[in-house]
Order: C-alpha cells, then structure tokens, then sequence
C-alpha cells in the first residue's frame, strides 16, 4: 500500500481497505485486523478531501 500512497491513489487505497476489511471481519473472524483496515479508509476519505478529489 505505501508505493500507491506515494502515487496519491486515495480512492484506489480505500477500495483496497474495503475489501481487505470485509474479508479479516467476514470470512476470518479477526475483529482487530479488520479494525486496522476500518482506520486506514477513515485515512484515506480524509486525505481524498484534503486533496478535493471525490470518493
């Protein structure tokens, strides 16, 4: 994920935090890895708005 940051792939990191989310909470059961990804989207919708591109 840290070499698409440097790129400012925002929207693309937070689709990538989506479903890496959904599938630590779904399929695994692991509550806190998903959790670590919930944050990284919260991150990402910040930084999409600070640069004016849209989610």
């Amino acid at each position: 994920m840290e070499s698409l940051e440097i790129k400012s792939m925002y929207p693309d990191l937070e689709d990538l935090a989506k479903d890496a989310a959904k599938k630590y909470y779904n399929e695994m059961g692991d509550k806190d890895n998903a959790m670590h990804f919930y944050e990284k989207i919260l991150y990402f919708q910040t930084q999409v708005k600070k640069g004016g591109l849209s989610v």
